[in-house]
C-alpha cells in the first residue's frame, strides 16, 4: 500500500519547517548575501576573539583542563569548523589557549590543573586532542604547579 501524495506533501512540509525552525533558534544557515558593492576580498587576519571567551586560567593565569577541552570543542567540534582547513583550526586554538608547553613529533603539549589534578593534553597535528592524567608527582608539581593527591 503506498502513502498518498497528500501526506507525503505533509510529512515534507513538517520536516522543511521543523529544519527552518531549528535553524532559526541555532543561528545557523545560509548567510544573507552582501550587496555587489560592499563584497571585499578579507585582507586582515581574523579578529581575536572576545575577552568573554577566552578560556579560564588556574592561579598561576593558565587554562585548566576543562578551560582547554572547551577551546578545543568551540574550534574543532563545530558544523562551520567541518570546512576550514586543520591549520586554520589549530592556529584559532593556539590563539584561544596560548602557546604549548611543548612541541614534540609534531604534538603540541600543554599540562593544565584541573582541582587537585595534573593533565597532559596532547594536540595532534590532524587536530585530535588526547588527555592524560599525570601521576608523576614531580612532573605534576613542574608542569602544573600541585601536588597530586594520593
Amino acid at each position: 500500500m503506498s502513502t498518498p501524495p497528500q501526506a507525503r506533501l505533509a510529512g515534507f512540509l513538517f520536516l522543511t519547517a521543523a529544519l527552518a525552525s531549528s535553524l532559526a533558534c541555532s543561528g545557523a544557515g545560509a548567510p544573507e548575501a552582501p550587496e555587489a558593492s560592499t563584497v571585499t576580498a578579507p585582507s586582515a587576519p581574523p579578529p581575536a576573539p572576545p575577552p568573554e571567551a577566552a578560556p579560564r586560567v588556574d592561579a598561576r593565569g593558565k587554562p585548566t583542563r576543562t578551560a582547554i577541552k572547551a577551546a578545543w570543542a568551540e574550534v574543532f567540534d563545530t558544523a562551520a569548523a567541518a570546512t576550514e582547513p586543520t591549520d586554520k583550526k589549530i592556529a584559532a586554538f593556539v590563539g584561544r589557549v596560548g602557546e604549548p608547553a611543548r612541541i614534540e613529533d609534531g604534538k603540541r603539549i600543554w599540562f593544565a590543573a584541573d582541582g587537585a589534578e595534573c593533565f597532559k593534553l596532547e594536540l595532534l597535528s590532524e587536530g585530535t586532542l588526547g588527555t592524560e592524567r599525570i601521576f608523576d608527582a614531580e612532573v605534576a608539581k613542574t608542569e602544573c604547579g600541585i601536588s597530586p593527591a594520593e
